[in-house]
């Protein structure tokens, strides 16, 4: 059956943040559809009003700012490459302009086209890597732009281990702790409480198989939650974020004290150090799993 267009223009989307997610990773300040915080889209949406139609999802957001606004950084949609460095004007470029010979690194900055695009240190190399990937340019195969992707995420999104499963391999690795629960024993207001902060990209229809509680009155609204398709997290004073378990590498999952990291991404637990471990094992498992599954298809 042949796809509509809105289909072929949402996998494209999703195609869009599957290579940005792998090569960028998730730490940083970079966001991703569908978790990107109003109040950031909002804001680098505005700082490129003149250049960026209303109508253009933006997939793909890092915000360059010490404060948070957003208003200085990078942005990524279907059509373009947009930009901001501090103390110039913004910039932008569609992706069929781009050459990829004009694609370089440099110490703090990608260079595009003959302009800087100013990075944090730990971005340049994954940044540069995306904008090849995205141009046509990566390992010198000649192709349109992210065409490779032969709609990758149609697999990554499909990936469901059994909630059952997810809940057995759970409750055995990270075992009955305080401040984290299964599935169906999960007190309803901390569920409720979760799913609300995590609303952006969990579907009501989505079971939840655990949910570890980070907070300190037990409101659950920050921590992690575990499903049959995803890990969902936000930490204190950070936007809800989650990543399909297709779509993370097992071997960027590791602890540090009562940190967990994930793909780039540093996520806090409790006090307990013994706990973010116990988390990591768990999480390559379910990754592992996923993994097998998506082969196995």
């Amino acid at each position: 059956m042949a796809r509509s267009s809105e289909q072929a223009r949402e996998d494209d989307q999703r195609d869009v943040v599957v290579l940005a997610r792998r090569h960028i990773g998730m730490g940083s300040r970079v966001f991703y559809a569908p978790s990107i915080p109003r109040e950031i889209e909002q804001s680098a949406r505005f700082a490129h009003d003149l250049h960026l139609p209303d109508d253009e999802a933006i997939l793909v957001v890092h915000d360059g700012t010490v404060f948070g606004s957003a208003e200085e950084g990078f942005v990524v949609t279907r059509q373009r490459l947009c930009w901001k460095n501090p103390w110039e004007s913004p910039r932008q470029i569609a992706w069929c302009d781009v050459d990829p010979e004009t694609i370089a690194r440099d110490v703090g900055k990608v260079m595009i086209a003959g302009r800087d695009v100013a990075l944090s240190g730990e971005l340049v190399l994954g940044v540069s890597r995306f904008l090849l990937a995205m141009t046509g340019g990566e390992r010198g195969r000649e192709r349109g732009p992210y065409r490779d992707m032969k709609h990758e995420s149609d697999a990554i999104d499909a990936v469901t281990l059994p909630v059952e499963r997810v809940i057995t391999l759970a409750r055995s690795i990270v075992g009955e702790v305080p401040r984290v629960f299964y599935a169906p024993a999960i007190p309803e207001a901390k569920l409720e409480r979760a799913r609300a902060a995590h609303a952006a990209h969990l579907g009501d229809d989505e079971p939840v198989a655990m949910l570890h509680d980070a907070t300190f009155f037990g409101n659950a609204e920050e921590g992690l939650v575990l499903t049959s398709r995803r890990l969902c997290w936000k930490t204190l004073g950070e936007p809800a974020t989650q990543l399909p378990w297709g779509g993370i590498d097992a071997e960027t999952i590791s602890a540090s004290g009562s940190y967990l990291e994930v793909m780039g991404a540093e996520l806090k637990l409790s006090s307990r150090g013994d706990l973010s471990g116990a988390v990591a094992v768990l999480l390559r498992r379910i990754v592992e799993e996923a993994s097998a599954l998506a082969r196995g298809r």
